[in-house]
């Protein structure tokens, strides 16, 4: 007799036997979704299409009231946060083998926005010292206690802020990119070298 450990896998094997080893194409994919299914794409579709109208006039409001180029192109960076990030959830939905792909572009462009953020601020006080000069006077700290850590971890310390841990959160939030790209980069090299059907 065949032991239970065998039994079990020919039982899996069965059972997973009908599902295809990679994500299906975009054809197929669509083809295979149920009515419901496909409703609830065309909702989420027309959702992006209402963030990327909202993301236009926002566009538009930045180009006509900002007059600063860099801080206009700034702006524009961080108004595109949202529909980027909603074009990217959909496209996952929509094409399964993108799906990782996109994912770390969502990321991507995510941490982007942050460091652009941080540059904004400083470019608006106009440098490191102005910006730590004000922050000093309002005898504002560097809190570690933001959601959710406030809650769960309220023993973390308080930082006095200087110009030098200023320029270190510059440094930390610039250094997120850059190491979310070479994670793409591998993941493409990775996806082409492996497939889709190789088991991680």
């Amino acid at each position: 007799m065949k032991s239970d450990s065998k039994l079990e896998d020919e039982i899996k094997s069965d059972a997973c036997s009908h599902l295809p080893e990679y994500p299906l194409e975009f054809i197929d994919f669509i083809r295979s979704l149920s009515e419901v299914h496909l409703g609830e794409l065309s909702a989420a579709l027309g959702l992006t299409c209402a963030v990327w109208c909202l993301g236009a006039v926002h566009i538009y409001a930045i180009y006509k009231y900002t007059t600063n180029e860099k801080r206009r192109g700034k702006l524009y960076i961080l108004a595109l946060l949202f529909p980027i990030m909603a074009a990217c959830c959909v496209g996952s939905m929509i094409s399964p083998r993108s799906a990782n792909i996109l994912k770390s572009i969502g990321l991507f462009y995510i941490l982007s926005s942050l460091y652009t953020a941080m540059s904004l601020i400083r470019y608006l006080f106009s440098s490191t010292h102005d910006m730590f000069r004000v922050l000093h006077q309002a005898d504002n700290k560097i809190r570690m206690q933001t959601p959710p850590l406030c809650c769960c971890c309220p023993f973390l310390p308080q930082f006095e802020i200087t110009p030098s841990r200023i320029r270190y959160l510059e440094m930390f939030t610039f250094q997120a990119p850059i190491v979310r790209i070479i994670l793409i980069a591998i993941n493409v090299l990775l996806l082409t070298e492996k497939g889709y059907n190789h088991k991680w």
